[in-house]
C-alpha cells in the first residue's frame, strides 16, 4: 500500500471529508448571514449554490419545489445541529483539548484553500469568516493562502485540497433565462 508522501491517516481524512454527516455539519456551522454581512454589506440571501430559479429546469411548480429544496438544504446556521452531525461522523474531541479529532482519535487540521476566485477581497473575508465559525465548533483550521499562486489551479485539478473557496454566479447561457 504505497501512500507516497501522504500522511498515514490520509485514508481516514478522505473518509471523513466524504462523510455526509461531516459535510452537513460543515454546512450548518457556516453563518451565511455573517459572511454576507462581512463580504457584501448585507446584500444577499443565505442559500446553497444552485442554478437560477428562473432556469427552464424549474419552470413548473414541481421544479420550483425542487429548486427551493436544493436552495435551502442544510443552510440554517445551527451550531448545535452541526455538532450533532459531527458526532454522528465520529468527529469529536477525543483527547479533551477542545479540538475535534479524527474518528481514530488522531489530531486533524482542516485546510481551507483560499484563492482569488470571485476576487481576493471576497475570498479573504469569506474564508476568514468561515474559518472563525469552524474554530468556534472546535475545529483546527489552516487557511492555505493561494491567491495568485499556480498551486490554486493545480490543487483543484489534481484533487489535492480538502475545502476550497468559490463563488457562484449565474453566467451559464444554457440555464440563465
Amino acid at each position: 500500500n504505497d501512500q507516497g508522501n501522504y500522511p498515514s491517516d490520509w485514508e481516514e481524512i478522505g473518509d471523513l471529508l466524504r462523510d455526509q454527516n461531516f459535510r452537513q455539519g460543515l454546512s450548518h456551522a457556516m453563518d451565511r448571514d455573517a459572511i454576507i454581512d462581512a463580504v457584501w454589506d448585507g446584500d444577499g440571501t443565505p442559500q446553497q449554490a444552485t442554478i437560477s430559479p428562473q432556469s427552464r429546469h424549474f419552470a413548473r411548480p414541481e421544479g420550483q419545489a425542487v429548486y427551493e429544496e436544493w436552495r435551502d438544504a442544510y443552510v440554517a446556521y445551527d451550531p448545535d445541529l452541526a455538532a450533532e452531525h459531527f458526532e454522528k461522523a465520529g468527529f469529536v474531541d477525543a483527547d479533551g483539548d477542545g479540538i475535534r479529532d479524527l474518528p481514530s482519535g488522531a489530531p486533524f487540521t482542516l485546510v481551507l484553500d483560499q484563492g482569488d476566485w470571485g476576487g481576493a477581497t471576497v475570498s479573504q473575508l469569506g474564508t476568514e469568516a468561515f474559518a472563525s465559525d469552524l474554530q468556534e465548533m472546535g475545529i483546527d483550521v489552516l487557511i492555505n493562502d493561494l491567491i495568485g499562486q499556480p498551486d490554486w489551479s493545480l490543487r483543484h485539478k489534481e484533487g489535492l485540497f480538502m475545502l476550497r473557496n468559490m463563488h457562484a454566479s449565474e453566467l451559464d447561457v444554457w440555464t440563465f433565462p
